[in-house]
């Protein structure tokens, strides 16, 4: 019986359906965000518990926020859920107790997750590397990345690894590169701050091509 809970615990939560939406069918992109959540939200998991040990709720809630985010765009609704609920609790003044219970919960929904996408076929599509799609243009890939990274949303690295493709040499390398760094972290708020302080100069690089 116990056996039986577990595995319907785990089939209900992840909604590929609800994931697949938010990225318009793109199943490629969904399988990399995927690799990625199995590779790195174990260690969000680990660095808010951290956090919490050291006393610094603000940066504990940011990473909690992160999570949240990468969560929803993977269609983790019941870890997207759990991560929220600690995310509120570590924006009020309350005890250690409250968060480390709802730390455990988000520890359990992980797993939850986890196990979930163990049985799905995470292997890339055959497809050959390019700098773009059909019809994509840099000044359209821009604000497509600007509209993804403002909204916390893991679709952005796919996009700016296609920008600084497409942009090649002409682009400005410095901004780019902080972009996709912070975005390989799931750092939104530094991308977002790189981004809006080279607007210009992205969108120059943009229009020249």
């Amino acid at each position: 019986m116990a056996d039986c809970a577990q595995r319907r615990e785990h089939e209900g939560a992840v909604d590929t359906a609800l994931a697949l939406g938010r990225l318009c069918g793109d199943e490629g992109l969904y399988r990399r965000l995927l690799r990625e959540f199995r590779h790195s939200a174990p260690a969000f998991l680990d660095g808010i518990g951290r956090r919490l040990a050291e006393g610094d709720r603000v940066t504990a809630r940011q990473e909690a926020h992160n999570l949240k985010s990468f969560a929803g765009n993977v269609g983790a609704t019941r870890l997207q859920l759990a991560t929220g609920q600690l995310e509120a609790l570590l924006a009020q003044d309350g005890g250690t107790e409250p968060a480390a219970f709802a730390l455990a919960e988000v520890g359990r929904q992980m797993l939850a997750t986890l196990e979930a996408f163990a049985g799905m076929d995470l292997d890339p599509p055959a497809e050959p590397a390019g700098p773009a799609r059909s019809g994509e243009s840099a000044a359209v890939l821009l604000t497509a990345l600007l509209a993804a990274v403002s909204e916390d949303d893991t679709s952005a690295l796919d996009i700016a690894d296609r920008l600084a493709a497409m942009l090649g040499e002409r682009g400005p390398a410095t901004p780019m590169n902080h972009i996709r760094e912070c975005l390989r972290r799931y750092d939104f708020t530094g991308a977002r701050t790189v981004a809006e302080q080279a607007a210009d100069e992205l969108a120059s690089a943009c229009r020249s091509g």
